[in-house]
């Protein structure tokens, strides 16, 4: 075998590997990811987010309430330069009747587009970045006065209201909605 042929040899090899390798690395996502729902690290609201190959939201971004932080994760697409995840935003709702939190679907879609580079790792280690994972982290990442929701001690919403900072009706800050 003549040396141009080795060496188009070698590279179909390596591109049949590299393309395995990337399969294998989508297969692996959607089995995580895809069908469940997942928080967004900080609550980002909106209907498209971009973040770079580390996990950070690339451009200004808005924080909203947690209970409207929530993704359902409806598709995964892995291409050369980008791993986009489309989903529908979900809400939490409280039942006070059950005394836990149910997860309600919404219309608003949600695109998610996160750089990558070819070190499946550093893509794995960005998703951790993007989403919270299980609910320790959810809870280090809410406000103190959620906690007795979360650990099942709220009996009643005026418990929370009573950790509210008091509100002056009369102050010029305040606006009555009408």
């Amino acid at each position: 075998m003549n040396r141009p042929a080795i060496v188009i040899t070698i590279l179909a090899l390596f591109l049949c590997a590299s393309s395995a390798n990337a399969q294998n690395l989508e297969e692996s996502l959607r089995s995580d990811y895809q069908k469940k729902a997942f928080f967004l690290r900080y609550f980002y609201q909106g209907t498209e987010l971009q973040y770079d190959r580390n996990g950070d939201l690339i451009g200004p971004g808005k924080s909203g309430a947690w209970t409207l932080g929530r993704v359902q994760v409806d598709s995964m697409k892995l291409s050369p330069g980008a791993l986009r995840i489309e989903g529908h935003r979900a809400a939490e709702h409280y039942d006070s009747k059950k005394q836990r939190f149910e997860t309600v679907r919404l219309k608003e879609k949600v695109r998610i587009e996160l750089q990558r580079s070819d070190d499946p790792q550093q893509l794995t280690a960005a998703l951790q970045r993007v989403f919270l994972h299980n609910s320790a982290e959810l809870v280090s990442a809410l406000p103190p006065y959620w906690l007795p929701y979360m650990n099942g001690t709220a009996r009643h919403a005026a418990e929370v209201a009573a950790q509210l900072p008091a509100v002056d009706p009369t102050s010029p800050n305040t606006v009555k909605l009408v």
